[in-house]
């Protein structure tokens, strides 16, 4: 298997190994100011959570735990606990244009936005919210699983125009 470059960023995840630092602009020259008192806290496991794309932009989805290196402080660290999360729930928003200069291809916008979501949302699971727009927004359906719902109101997005 051809092995992708993956570059893994762990930013302001490991707690203990990083000092606060708070900028102060003032009149004068920039002056950092570093806090006296330090929070020191071990920490044993850390979530590094990440998608992974290959030159052509497409997910790298058949990855195993020996494909990755995690880093902290240059040293190499051990990856104790390897999953892949690819059963997430979805939160989708979907915007119907409803101005008057897409009204000959609403109806056309509707369908395709509810063909959309039957087949993307997974009843129980995900869920969607519809916000209508021409020169105001209408949020026709807020987040929700209920496509039956969705599409009886589907009548609001000729009215939101």
């Amino acid at each position: 298997m051809k092995k992708p470059s993956v570059a893994l960023f762990v930013l302001w995840v490991l707690v203990g190994s990083l000092a606060a630092q708070e900028t102060v602009r003032t009149s004068g020259p920039v002056t950092t100011q570093v806090p006296t008192d330090r929070i020191k806290v071990r920490v044993d496991l850390v979530n590094v959570l990440m998608t992974v794309t290959n030159k052509k932009n497409r997910l790298e989805i058949d990855l195993a735990k020996d494909d990755f290196r995690v880093f902290e402080d240059a040293k190499p660290q051990t990856i104790r606990y390897f999953s892949r999360e690819t059963n997430l729930p979805l939160r989708i928003g979907v915007l119907i244009d409803t101005s008057s200069s897409i009204r000959d291809r609403l109806r056309f916008e509707q369908e395709a936005a509810i063909d959309f979501l039957s087949t993307t949302l997974r009843p129980g699971k995900d869920s969607a919210f519809v916000v209508a727009f021409d020169v105001r927004t209408q949020l026709v359906q807020d987040y929700s699983d209920d496509l039956e719902n969705s599409q009886r109101r589907s009548g609001v997005y000729s009215r939101a125009a």
